[in-house]
């Protein structure tokens, strides 16, 4: 029976080492999100979609990070791990500078208010070279929906 068991776990670890190699197959790549509003820009970056009160209350137990961008600066710290198979896509949701200070993130939740909502597949990033700017007009958005 031990050996049975022994058998059986070892072809485990084998399936689990095969499928975690083929997650290295996938290619990384940064994802730039250039900051050109002419001021900070605090944002919520995940692969699942989220409300504005998801994103707000998670903070920071469930891995959501909030960043802050200031003008000009871009931001390398994304990749493309998580959006590079077919059908995933980058939610990133935007609060400019005088949104987040003027307002408490319980208003913002219950008004389930940010300033952009940025929805982008693989292939739009590919697109881009990799590169999303923010000029501070940009609304809420579906990349996708633009075309």
């Amino acid at each position: 029976m031990l050996k049975h068991f022994s058998v059986i776990t070892l072809m485990l670890m084998v399936a689990a080492n095969i499928a975690m190699t083929c997650d290295d197959d996938i290619p990384l790549h940064p994802v730039y999100l250039v900051n050109k509003s002419g001021d900070d820009i605090y944002y919520i970056h995940d692969s699942e979609p989220f409300t504005v009160r998801e994103a707000l209350y998670k903070l920071p137990n469930y891995g959501i990070v909030l960043h802050v961008l200031h003008d000009g600066e871009v931001d390398e710290s994304l990749h493309t791990a998580d959006v590079s198979r077919p059908g995933n896509v980058l939610y990133l949701m935007i609060f400019n500078k005088e949104t987040w200070q003027s307002h408490s993130r319980a208003e913002l939740a219950e008004k389930e208010y940010c300033d952009t909502l940025i929805r982008i597949t693989y292939q739009e990033l590919v697109a881009k070279d990799y590169r999303i700017e923010y000029t501070g007009n940009n609304v809420i958005q579906n990349e996708t929906d633009k075309k």
